[in-house]
């Protein structure tokens, strides 16, 4: 590679990135590719037992795919290696999409710094890749998610570059995004939308006869929202990129926010909660709110002050909590609440950060800049509402096309038949009719219609039959042993065989 684009891909890779940023920056993407674990277990305990592998199987590729992408194409999208000029800065020549390092490699030069900012880079994309998955579960198939997964890292690593690139039109514009609010979670939760749109609710979803499709694993569910939670804290206090000079000191103060939002929003959920569901609280609830108050404050969390993310937490709460009911009105599946928590809350986080956001001086996070209620214009705001929009429209747009144009390829849904059975059976070979809890089909009313009923109690019979023979087995064996023993001693006493 010529010296003249190893000196700009190390200006745009990052400044001054030093040894201990980059322990810093590798670190933390540790913690956040950790965050997986976390996604597995909440979206698994929010569904139906009989597709618990297929779910957790699918979040374990992600990395997989995203990670093939992302190496291969996504990087080169994300950030491009322009040619330096004369006065050593970089010459800006295309705002919309990065032409850089495709099948990322790199000299000893600028290794530590390129390899860093890929592995971040990588974090994150593989989290934006699995939030679409929470809106696309017990219906999509396995090899479909796979060839998805591919394809929208692609699309993903796209407008990374326009916030973060210098070269971006949005970053150009000044448009301002910490931590992936607008990157990550606006583009994974319209992505999940247009796909849920596309895939079309779960059999039995809103039928009139069917009921609550509840959770089949709350702990699960709740010890993923932990694990999430802490990553979560790692994912903001990376956003500095670093620890020299005075980046520590915004890494500090965002586990502080990122803590004090998510902690209001929790809290708002609970009380929500116990108000209008009869004194119970309800646990997709909590997740919901103590969620949507991480993503809330994820487009400043270097930049607020404690009192600013509670009140950003609380509002991106209600916001997001509010909004279940009228997906649930227009009859859209949405399983994990995925749309709820990330479309809404960063919505809501990319403008509460034109409204709250104060000058920054040390790094110069906001470029001069200052909200709305400190002074500032209302430019910041109209910048803003064009990133939010420029990035969810590029998100719809994506998936409308990929998802249909992979049916022409395979089936994107499971069959009928396949999502009776459950994604674990049909694509996995593995059946959970052993297991006591699953002997009924779950999350059914006793209103369901008389042919379902007469196939449960079909499929319950048969587990009895099975049973049973297990049973007498057991017996028969138990009998022969015994025989076989008594035989044994005798001979050894001189009697004789029985």
């Amino acid at each position: 590679m010529a010296a003249s684009d190893t000196s700009s891909r190390i200006h745009l890779l990052a400044e001054d990135i030093s040894w201990d940023d980059a322990t810093w920056i590798l670190t933390s993407s540790f913690i956040i590719f950790t965050m997986q674990t976390g996604f597995s277990l909440l979206e698994s305990g929010c569904v139906r037992r009989k597709n618990h592998v297929s779910i957790i199987l699918k979040n374990c590729c992600d990395p997989l795919f995203s990670g093939l992408a992302f190496w291969t194409i996504g990087y080169g999208l994300s950030l491009t290696a322009d040619t330096a000029v004369a006065d050593g800065t970089v010459s800006h020549r295309n705002p919309f999409i990065g032409f850089g390092d495709f099948l990322v490699d790199s000299t000893q030069v600028d290794m530590g710094q390129l390899f860093a900012t890929y592995a971040y880079r990588l974090s994150l994309i593989s989290v934006a890749t699995t939030i679409v998955l929470g809106a696309m579960t017990e219906r999509i198939t396995f090899l479909a998610y796979c060839l998805f997964s591919f394809l929208i890292t692609i699309v993903f690593s796209v407008p990374s570059y326009w916030i973060w690139s210098p070269n971006g039109f949005l970053r150009q514009w000044l448009a301002v995004d910490v931590a992936g609010c607008s990157t990550v979670h606006l583009a994974g939760g319209m992505s999940g939308l247009i796909a849920t749109l596309i895939l079309k609710p779960r059999l039995g979803r809103f039928s009139q006869n069917a009921g609550t499709f509840a959770m089949s694993s709350p702990t699960n569910a709740l010890l993923g929202t932990f694990m999430l939670w802490w990553g979560w804290v790692g994912l903001h206090m990376s956003s500095a990129f670093g620890v020299s000079n005075n980046k520590w000191k915004y890494s500090a103060r965002s586990a502080v926010s990122t803590i004090m939002s998510s902690s209001i929003g929790g809290t708002t959920a609970l009380l929500l909660s116990y108000l209008f569901m009869r004194h119970k609280f309800d646990i997709k609830l909590f997740i919901c709110g103590l969620l949507s108050g991480l993503v809330s404050v994820s487009a400043g969390c270097t930049l607020y002050q404690p009192w600013e993310s509670l009140i950003i937490g609380f509002i991106g709460s209600l916001l997001s909590i509010g909004n279940i009911p009228v997906l649930r009105l227009m009859k859209i599946d949405d399983p994990i609440n995925t749309i709820s928590i990330h479309l809404i809350g960063s919505i809501w986080g990319m403008l509460a950060l034109a409204i709250f956001v104060q000058k920054d001086t040390l790094l110069q996070m906001t470029y001069n800049q200052t909200g709305l209620i400190y002074g500032g214009s209302m430019r910041l705001l109209y910048v803003q509402m064009l990133a939010i929009v420029c990035i969810a429209v590029w998100s719809a747009l994506a998936t409308a096309v990929i998802l249909p144009s992979m049916r022409l390829l395979l089936a994107i849904r499971l069959s009928l038949n396949d999502e009776l059975r459950g994604a674990d059976f049909a694509e996995h070979n593995t059946s959970h009719e052993a297991n006591d809890d699953t002997l009924l089909p779950q999350n059914t009313s006793l209103k369901t219609n008389k042919s379902v009923a007469r196939m449960r109690l079909k499929k319950v019979l048969t587990a009895l039959k099975a049973t049973h023979r297990m049973s007498s087995y057991h017996r028969r064996n138990s009998f022969l042993k015994r025989h076989v023993k008594q035989n044994q001693t005798k001979t050894l006493a001189g009697g004789h065989l029985v």
